[in-house]
């Protein structure tokens, strides 16, 4: 089994533990995760479900660590560090699917074109990790260009117009590296 497959396997668990009390959760799913849901191939291991735009009860808090002791995962298997991101693409919502495998969690999952705005931009900050996923994508020069719009989007908005010209050489810069990668 591989470590997505153990995934589901604890968002199988939690579902049945939202439904005995009948409660739900609505997760928008964000990472690598969201590579494997979207059907694409994806053999890299991950350990954890990032998700953003819920903000978790006790309930849910207790039957994730619940879910955690009794598969042995992780945990923090699944959380919501992606939410720390903001601002969130503008047209996030107009690109949202819906898996509909369980009934008492609400799993939306983003699309590619959203999915290689993240990770474009997780690439710049980070690195290799997420470059890898990139290549999955294989975002065309458009999506790339859409991508870069998005760093730039996210500097301007977190810390203004000095800061995006500081960045302006190292974005270009990685912007002919990402279309000289994916070409």
């Amino acid at each position: 089994m591989n470590s997505f497959e153990e995934l589901l396997k604890g968002l199988e668990l939690l579902n049945a533990k939202l439904a005995s009390k009948d409660a739900t959760a609505d997760l928008t799913i964000v990472g690598s995760m969201s590579i494997y849901l979207n059907n694409l191939k994806i053999e890299r291991f991950t350990q954890d479900i990032d998700y953003i735009n819920y903000e978790p009860d006790d309930d849910f808090n207790l039957f994730v660590a619940e879910v955690a002791e009794e598969l042995n995962l992780k945990d923090n298997w699944i959380n919501s560090r992606a939410a720390t991101l903001r601002p969130l693409p503008i047209d996030l919502k107009d690109k949202l699917k819906i898996d509909n495998r369980f009934s008492n969690i609400i799993l939306r999952v983003i699309n590619r074109e959203i999915l290689i705005q993240l990770k474009i931009y997780a690439a710049y900050m980070r690195g290799a990790k997420d470059l890898e996923d990139l290549s999955l994508l294989e975002p065309k020069v458009p999506e790339i260009a859409q991508g870069i719009e998005y760093i730039r989007y996210v500097i301007l908005e977190n810390h203004g117009q000095v800061q995006l010209d500081k960045e302006g050489k190292d974005i270009s810069k990685f912007e002919r590296f990402l279309n000289e990668q994916f070409k």
